[in-house]
């Protein structure tokens, strides 16, 4: 265990080696795996020591695996409702803001249509990026055949959710696609706001978007316009209004 410590010059990362050799050596049972910072805390007497030492990536010093150590990261989880057990294996919807998320859960209840709807963050551009791992779990969870996303037709909108389908596509995750029916009713019956001044959308966003969209969505832009996906919300889900079809 301490080979690969043998030139390391840093004390505390030498001592936190030798106290992780010291553990080792004390048998434990490695059989459950358990959360990081649980396992920090019985090594160190620190439930953050194992973070700390691991710096952003799955190894500590570059060369020994969590999964050696018997733990796990916990992604920070994102709020979400199930479906009704029927919508096992359907897509999972994520959506931007909080208030057009209670009104999907709530609908979805009785419709099923996704297996589970999820909460972004409110638009925050980190949000997404912080809990991607959890979105796995969760399309683990519910075997979800697709992954959507349903935002504001917004500059910033748009960046959150394309950046978001960019890291997932490098990492080889199943793709985060545009709810793309639902960006359409915004397009033809949604409430225009009007756009921050300087606010631009870059074509690598509205690539993002379904070629059949963008050019509607690049003119609403340069009109100065925005719509809030709020405009898609209880009254309009509730009325069931054709041809109106989730997905």
């Amino acid at each position: 265990m301490l080979s690969f410590a043998a030139g390391e010059r840093n004390r505390l990362r030498l001592e936190s080696a030798k106290r992780i050799n010291e553990w080792l050596k004390s048998d434990p049972d490695l059989s459950l795996i358990v959360p990081i910072k649980e396992r920090s805390l019985e090594i160190f007497g620190d439930e953050k020591r194992l973070d700390h030492l691991r710096g952003g990536t799955t190894n500590l010093f570059g060369q020994v695996s969590l999964t050696s150590l018997g733990c796990r990261l916990c992604p920070i989880p994102l709020p979400f409702e199930a479906g009704p057990a029927t919508a096992r294996g359907q897509p999972i919807l994520i959506v931007e803001n909080n208030d057009t998320w209670a009104s999907f859960s709530a609908w979805n209840r009785g419709a099923g249509r996704y297996a589970a709807v999820a909460y972004a963050g409110g638009g925050h551009g980190k949000s997404l990026a912080y809990d991607e791992m959890f979105i796995d779990e969760l399309i683990n969870r519910f075997r979800a055949e697709g992954l959507f996303y349903f935002g504001d037709l917004d500059p910033a909108g748009l960046r959150i959710a394309s950046r978001a389908a960019e890291r997932r596509a490098q990492r080889g995750g199943l793709p985060l696609e545009p709810a793309a029916s639902l960006y359409a009713w915004l397009l033809n019956r949604g409430a225009r706001t009007a756009l921050r001044p300087n606010e631009r959308a870059t074509l690598a966003d509205l690539a993002w978007l379904p070629e059949d969209l963008r050019g509607a969505v690049e003119s609403l832009f340069a009109d100065g316009h925005r719509i809030p996906q709020e405009s898609l919300g209880t009254r309009v889900l509730t009325a069931g209004e054709s041809p109106f079809h989730p997905r």
